[in-house]
């Protein structure tokens, strides 16, 4: 039924007080009500009759119409504004919001989400990687007070349609500045290239360190995430333990690494006189074969002609020298090095045939020196003399 206006003698159903008739029914009477489906008939009036003195008022039932009218608009609203986020948010990805949600990624300690973000970060492997993961990013090491700066363009070649994006941002109270490059893949979707920073280690002499709580692998391409980096060395039975923190600094345009130096390291409780022992005990050794020359012992014989029988005896041990040094001839880059003081001397005793066939016996006192390095091992110490 299509109501009409009333009061406008164009409009059907005028006459009738703006209630036009329906079609094959009777139409509606004023004033009486037929009964339908169980309801009484009102009697002619606007209203519902009124109910005798004493008796309770009919509570009105609740409009439920109009309130689910309403919920339902704004769950419309809401869900229509989330759409129109979400498409103006993709309509909008520019290497500046990828940085954002880069950095916001990280703020959460969202590692998978950050790395989603990332040029081929999907190819990255976590078990080489392991700086790149959630267990790396605890909120001490998060970068915050994230500003992103200045856009600019770089070099096509690096990558498509190739951009720098500046970045400042805190870390343990200090200001780092960070380019970032960003580069369009082939989904059109900007992506940072390569926004790590590489982790140069130095002077672990060999101890298991950990970066940022996680267990340091034995590479020297190490990457992780911007923020700051705290090296911790454990301690050993040749060295004691050390740590060192670092922050991200330029190497090139947009290449960053953190110098986390260990320092020299100190010998640990009791070392110094370990590693003598072990020397003094290798010498006695070498002393005890009887062969001229020997792999490993600090001292050897050379003679012209064969040799039939050495002996050896040690007439002054040297005071031994142990100290975490930088790399040497005999490779202590990894342990300790160690030296003596140059008073150690042998005497020896040869019997051979000369190349003449002349059988001789000679014998005198050398001096040697003892060189090597000494290692922590799953035991303890291990030496090595060259």
């Amino acid at each position: 039924m299509a109501p009409g206006r009333p009061g406008r003698p164009s409009d059907p159903g005028s006459a009738c007080g703006g209630f036009a008739p329906t079609p094959g029914r009777s139409a509606i009477t004023i004033g009486h009500v037929s009964e339908i489906s169980g309801f009484a008939p009102y009697p002619a009036s606007h209203h519902a009759p009124h109910p005798a003195f004493g008796a309770t008022p009919p509570r009105p039932r609740p409009h439920r119409r109009p309130l689910i009218i309403a919920a339902a608009a704004i769950a419309g609203v809401l869900l229509a504004g989330l759409a129109v986020i979400g498409v103006t948010r993709l309509m909008t990805d520019t290497p500046r919001t990828a940085v954002e949600d880069y950095f916001a990624a990280l703020a959460d300690g969202d590692a998978e989400a950050a790395l989603d973000l990332v040029f081929l970060g999907d190819e990255i492997d976590a078990a080489q990687q392991p700086l790149l993961t959630a267990e790396a990013l605890d909120k001490r090491y998060r970068p915050r007070h994230v500003e992103i700066g200045e856009v600019t363009d770089a070099d096509p070649a690096i990558g498509r349609r190739a951009r720098f994006v500046d970045v400042r941002y805190t870390a343990s109270g200090s200001t780092v500045s960070h380019r970032l490059l960003v580069v369009q893949d082939d989904d059109d979707h900007y992506r940072l290239r390569a926004p790590f920073v590489t982790i140069v280690l130095a002077n672990a002499k060999g101890r298991a360190v950990t970066v940022n709580g996680v267990d340091m692998p034995a590479r020297t391409d190490v990457v992780g995430f911007p923020g700051l980096f705290r090296a911790e060395a454990a301690g050993n039975a040749l060295l004691t333990a050390a740590s060192a923190t670092a922050l991200p600094t330029v190497a090139d345009q947009a290449a960053y690494v953190a110098p986390l130096d260990l320092g020299t390291p100190a010998l640990a409780g009791g070392a110094h006189d370990r590693i003598a022992t072990e020397v003094r005990g290798t010498i006695d050794r070498c002393a005890a074969t009887t062969t001229a020359q020997t792999p490993g012992c600090p001292f050897a014989l050379t003679v012209w002609g064969q040799i039939t029988a050495v002996t050896w005896r040690v007439r002054k041990y040297p005071e031994i020298l142990a100290q975490p040094a930088a790399a040497t001839l005999f490779g202590a880059a990894d342990g300790v090095t160690i030296t003596d003081d140059g008073a150690g001397t042998v005497h020896w005793s040869a019997t051979y045939t000369d190349p003449q066939g002349a059988k001789r016996t000679e014998n005198g006192d050398a001096p040697f020196r003892v060189n090597g390095v000494a290692r922590a091992s799953a035991t303890g110490i291990q030496i090595t003399l060259g």
